[in-house]
């Protein structure tokens, strides 16, 4: 079986996540979800934050 790693980075303003970058192996969808869900949880004073999917 293959593994495989993707990064996504979140950026935040003062409301929250408002962009995200991925690795074009990550399903663009998927990785939008992942980083709304993730960044809502996270403060709004971290500027970056890494999505890794194994």
């Amino acid at each position: 079986m293959r593994v495989e790693s993707s990064v996504c980075v979140c950026r935040f303003d003062r409301v929250g996540c408002d962009s995200y970058w991925c690795r074009r192996d990550l399903d663009m969808d998927v990785a939008y979800i992942l980083a709304v869900e993730l960044c809502q949880f996270l403060p709004t004073e971290v500027k970056y934050y890494r999505v890794v999917i194994l």
